[in-house]
């Protein structure tokens, strides 16, 4: 992490755009540093636990949602060095540039989040997707009078 963090410092100051000072200001190296030893433990994991199987599932399910959570870190890092940069700027000074990230950032969390069930409960993450579309389908056939009733009642 800190030959990482050194070299980023360096480049930064060096560089003349200001996005990757941004990038620095956000951690963004300091969370891809933490991706490198997880994923080198996510493949020795099975040489550790020889014999003890469960034990090595778990363990393997639960360095998989620290990955999941770690990528939406990075991405929330990135996505905030880019609201940033972009206040730097004056075309998007009056822009509200942090309500989309924010839209973006919930689409990131939602997708993480079923991600991480998808994990934890051993399904495909493509299968439990069309699963959950079908499922709302279903659901919208099924009450959307009454859906159609809110929203008039809303309005």
């Amino acid at each position: 992490w800190k030959v990482l963090r050194s070299v980023s410092l360096r480049l930064a100051r060096k560089s003349k755009t200001n996005f990757d000072n941004f990038l620095v200001a956000n951690r963004v190296p300091r969370y891809l540093a933490h991706i490198v030893p997880l994923s080198i433990l996510i493949e020795f994991v099975p040489f550790a636990f020889i014999g003890f199987d469960y034990a090595a599932e778990i363990v393997l399910k639960f360095l998989h949602v620290l990955f999941v959570v770690l990528a939406l870190y990075v991405v929330k890092s990135v996505f905030t060095s880019i609201n940033d940069y972009l206040k730097t700027k004056p075309r998007f000074r009056d822009k509200p540039m942090g309500s989309y990230i924010q839209v973006f950032m919930i689409f990131a969390w939602i997708v993480g989040i079923f991600t991480i069930f998808a994990i934890i409960t051993e399904i495909q993450v493509w299968k439990f997707f069309t699963a959950l579309g079908a499922g709302s389908a279903v659901i919208l056939l099924i009450f959307k009078d009454s859906i159609l009733g809110l929203v008039a009642s809303i309005q």
